[in-house]
């Protein structure tokens, strides 16, 4: 039963980590690529328009800060695990790349 809950403190320790350097990676994103002032950001133009204005490493940020998520909360997930880390840390990794 213990090593039951160390496997699961494991997966939730990496599903914490991956989803906290996810958004941390994502609000680097938003600060250097920011919402232009004084645009409505529920109009479907003016979106429209800044994801078209918009450069490509903007949109790539995005993909960047999931991936970055997904690879750091499945190596917390094997560096906790006492067994079987290559499989939770595949799991983690899954969950991100699959939400």
């Amino acid at each position: 039963m213990k090593l039951f809950f160390n496997k699961l403190l494991a997966v939730v320790i990496g599903i914490a980590a991956g989803s906290m350097a996810k958004m941390s990676v994502e609000k680097i994103g938003q600060i250097v690529f920011d919402w232009p002032v004084g645009e409505n950001a529920q109009d479907p133009t003016v979106v429209e328009a800044f994801i078209r204005d918009t450069s490509f490493l903007a949109l790539v940020f995005v993909a960047i800060a999931w991936a970055f998520g997904s690879w750091l909360g499945a190596l917390f997930t094997g560096l906790v695990a006492k067994s079987n880390g290559i499989l939770l840390a595949m799991i983690v990794g899954t969950f991100f790349m699959s939400i």
